[in-house]
Parts: C-alpha cells; structure tokens; sequence
C-alpha cells in the first residue's frame, strides 16, 4: 500500500491541469507575438546604418513625406546632398533627408533619385484638399462650396497622388518604361518616385538611367546583363497612395463633411420651419385683428339698434298710431336687438379663440426659433470637426 508522503511526493513531480493551461496559454502568446517582433525587427535593421542601401533610403523618403507632407526635391550631386527644387532628377538628398551620409551601394557608387512633379508636384506641399461643405447661408438649396482651410498637410499630397494616379501617361513627367517593351518609352508609366542603384561594374548609369538627361528610365523589372547591372527600384502613385493611409484619411475627413453637410440640411429646414411659423403668426394676428374688428362692428351695430328701436318706440308712442302697431314695433325691437346681441356674443368668442391662436403661434415660433438655435451649434460643431480633421492630416 502507498503511503501518504509517497502520493504526495509523486504529485509534486508533475504538473496539475491548471498549471499546464497556463503553459500552453503562455507559450501560444508568446509564439502569436513572434511574427509582430519579427516584422519590427526588421524594420529597425533596415533603418540601421547595416540595412540595404535602397531600403534606407526609401524610408527616409517616407519619413520625409510625414514631416514634410511632400517628397524630397532631388539633389544636384551625390556630395552636396542638400535638395534642389529646381531639378526632378538627380541624387538623393541625404542631407535633407537626415541621413548620415550619401546613399551608395556597396562599391561606394552614388544612387540616382528622381519625382514626379508637373501639375501634381509631389515634392512640393500645396493646397489641393479642402472638404466640401453647403453654404450656409439663408439660401435654402445651394452648391457646395470649400470650407475655408489654409491647412497643407497629407491630404493635399493624397489628393495629388489620387489625381495623377487617375491620368493617362504624361511623357514629360517622371516615367518608367515598360518591362515587356525596353525599346519604347512611349510604353511607360508615371511614377512617385524612382531610385537608382548604378551598379557594381561601373559609377555611371546603363540604359536610360542617367539621372542628368531625362526623367525616363528604365523598368524596375529589366534583367541584368553585361551591359546593363543598374537596379531601379520605384514608388508606384497607387502603392504609395496606399501606404500612406490614403484612402482612410481621405474617407474620414469624407464622412465628417457628410455628417456636416446633414448639419447644415438640418439648419435650413429648421430656419425653413421658423419662417413659417413667423408666417403663421403673422396671420394669426391679422385674425386677431380682424376679429377685434368684427367685436367693435356688432357694439356698434348692438348700440346703433338699440338706439334706432327706442326712437321708433318714441315715435310710435307719440303719434296716433295704435296698440297694435305700437306692440308690432316693440317685437321687431326685441328681435332686432337679440339679434344684435348674439352677433356681439360671437364677435367676442372670436376674439377669444384668435387670441388663443396667437398666444399658440406665438409659443410655436418661439419653439422653432429654439430649434433653430440647436441646429446652428450641431453644424458649427460638425462644421469645427471636418476643419479639425483636416487640419490633423496624417494624424488622424
């Protein structure tokens, strides 16, 4: 028989259901955070001074873009390094880029460096986004109109990307050919960006490379050969579109300005509902009016029968007349001043319900005129977050 100390001693050997959860649930988030750690990694040693030459240099044209909010201008040769917006081809501008030292290759040749610029300058921040926003003035059914933002920040470089990236090939602006057709610029593309490794045979440029002649060069995808062992690597308008967020901030600042654009529609029907009541009001006072009117008329008329009736009665009285017509007069009196008195009885309950009308137009007036007011701040409130939005640009 076992004893005691030995079964106590036995389970202290192994582990309890609880113990070995806690170890698989801590192995399985250890193993689901690798690839994270991996990629960020990954990223630091590219940023590091050991990385591939192209990989550093495009990330600091990318952080170049979130400072900036456009692409660096080229430089004008390797050793100055410093951008010169007068070219949109040369050598990358390390200097303005912050980097350490020129971007060569491993051979120590100087990479060539090349943007887009033309109509959609990318490597010069300008306004081209403003959100569009109804008027909001008194005028009930208006075009929209641009909020006032003097904001430049990345929407406005998204936008250049998304209009450029929307044209057919413009041959003077920045290009790269066609893989499956080398001999024919024509069949081309325009890029954001283009990067130049020289290759290791020689310091100049093969092919249609040279960053002081055109702003065409060769494809990304053309094979090495004798004559040729330049590597071209390029920023596409859509992949960077992409990777700066683009289509997100643009669809934010998008939906803040519908939302604002609802505001707004909500003001005017409110100001709308405001003006009728005004109106409404307006004729339910002439009513009153009127009915004061009506009132004065059946006195008057009630004082004018009475006295008319008595000085018939007089008359009657003091003529040759007899009792009989005397008594006939006296019903028509009677009548006539009943009569009277009920057209002043309904004048008065005129005036009474007109007045209850307007004491109710007056509070409804006054209700729309409150809505109004709650209107006006929900769109100045809607209107203030499309203009914060897009001032915030990359941030969001």
């Amino acid at each position: 028989m076992r004893t005691k100390r030995s079964r106590s001693r036995n389970r202290n050997r192994g582990f309890t259901v609880l113990e070995m959860a806690l170890a698989l649930f801590s192995a399985g988030f250890l193993l689901a955070a690798v690839p994270r750690l991996i990629t960020q990694g990954h990223d630091v040693m590219a940023s590091a001074p050991g990385a591939q030459p192209a990989e550093a240099a495009e990330l600091a044209l990318k952080g170049f873009v979130l400072k900036e909010n456009r692409l660096p201008c080229p430089a004008s040769t390797a050793a100055t390094g410093v951008e010169n917006c007068a070219l949109a081809q040369g050598y990358v501008p390390w200097k303005s880029l912050g980097l350490p030292r020129p971007v060569t290759n491993s051979d120590g040749h100087a990479f060539a460096y090349a943007v887009l610029k033309g109509s959609n300058n990318l490597s010069t921040a300008t306004a081209k986004y403003t959100p569009t926003y109804l008027n909001s003035s008194d005028s009930y059914w208006l075009t929209p109109g641009a909020l006032n933002s003097s904001e430049t920040n990345g929407l406005d470089l998204c936008v250049k990307l998304r209009t450029q990236a929307a044209l057919t090939l413009d041959a003077t602006l920045l290009r790269v050919r066609d893989s499956a057709a080398r001999t024919d610029l024509s069949r081309a593309s325009n890029v954001a960006w283009v990067l130049v490794d020289p290759g290791s045979l020689d310091p100049s440029f093969n092919g249609n490379n040279d960053p002081t002649d055109s702003v065409a060069f060769e494809s990304p995808g053309r094979a090495q050969a004798l004559d040729y062992d330049d590597k071209v690597t390029v920023g596409t308008l859509s992949q960077l579109f992409g990777e700066l967020r683009c289509p997100e901030l643009l669809s934010a600042v998008s939906a803040a300005a519908r939302e604002a654009d609802f505001a707004n529609d909500n003001w005017r029907v409110r100001k709308y509902l405001y003006d009728f009541r005004s109106y409404e009001l307006k004729v339910r006072q002439q009513k009153k009016i009127q009915a004061d009117n009506f009132k004065l008329l059946a006195i008057f008329d009630l004082s004018l029968t009475v006295a008319l009736t008595a000085l018939d009665l007089g008359i009657a009285l003091a003529g040759p007349a007899g009792a009989a017509t005397i008594a006939a007069g006296l019903v028509n009196a009677v009548i006539s001043i009943s009569m009277g008195a009920i057209n002043l009885d309904g004048a008065i309950t005129s005036v009474s319900d007109a007045a209850d009308e307007v004491a109710e137009g007056t509070t409804r007036k006054s209700d729309a005129l409150s809505a109004v007011g709650d209107a006006a701040t929900f769109r100045s409130e809607r209107r203030d977050a499309v203009l914060l939005l897009d001032q915030r640009g990359w941030f969001q």
